[in-house]
């Protein structure tokens, strides 16, 4: 019995931490999204509101904060005129993006991208400049990716925290059967303490009582035998 409740609390405390972990980790990627979306977009307006060159805004960029930051300038038609990552005229006409659209009708947009092959989050923040559309972009990894990443971390974790539930669930253990053991000891043909069996648990009540009738036949037809 105490085998099968030490292995049901472990598998319980297990599953529990990995629930934990996995919320946890849930949460914290949103607000990480979140941070990285606000941060993006602050970025963009300050550099725009200086009225520079987009060329000179990456540069600002590249200088003034610790991620990379791609920025695009596309023309009232789609067409791209400057990117900082990639040749313009090998790009693809852009009018039909998600975030070019939502600009050009609302001054400004914003969309994210998902690539499963390469395992990153592209956000885009756009708006309108110059008679164009000037888009920033920032390549996050995914949730996948950060999971990848703080797997170690996550391991040495969770491991302490199984391996101190263990020990505690052994010991609960040990202290939830002990009284059993003990009343079953004094469950004994040969103990004559009727009526007087302990137990800490009431629901074990039931069986104490049965156990004392039980013991008391027995004795009583044990000595009708001696005599």
């Amino acid at each position: 019995m105490q085998k099968k409740l030490y292995k049901v609390m472990t598998i319980l405390v297990s599953c529990t931490v990995l629930f934990f972990l996995l919320v946890a980790g849930s949460l914290g990627y949103s607000t990480y999204q979140r941070f990285t979306k606000n941060e993006l977009k602050s970025a963009a307006k300050l550099v725009a509101a200086g009225n520079n060159k987009p060329s000179e805004m990456a540069d600002i960029l590249e200088r003034s904060v610790e991620y990379d930051v791609r920025v695009t300038f596309i023309d009232a038609q789609g067409s791209v005129k400057y990117d900082s990552e990639a040749d313009p005229a090998k790009m693809e006409n852009h009018s039909d993006r998600e975030e070019f659209k939502e600009a050009k009708a609302n001054d400004e947009g914003e969309s994210t991208r998902f690539s499963k092959t390469l395992g990153y989050t592209t956000y885009y923040y756009a708006i309108k400049y110059n008679g164009g559309i000037l888009r920033f972009s920032t390549d996050k990894e995914n949730l996948a990716g950060v999971f990848l990443a703080v797997i170690p971390m996550l391991v040495v974790f969770a491991g302490g925290i199984i391996f101190i539930t263990t020990i505690i669930s052994i010991k609960l253990s040990e202290s939830m059967i002990k009284p059993i053991n003990s009343l079953v000891k004094q469950l004994d043909l040969r103990n004559e303490n009727i009526g007087q069996f302990e137990t800490p648990y009431e629901e074990l009540e039931p069986i104490i009582k049965n156990a004392d009738v039980l013991m008391g036949r027995i004795h009583k037809n044990m000595n009708k035998i001696k005599a």
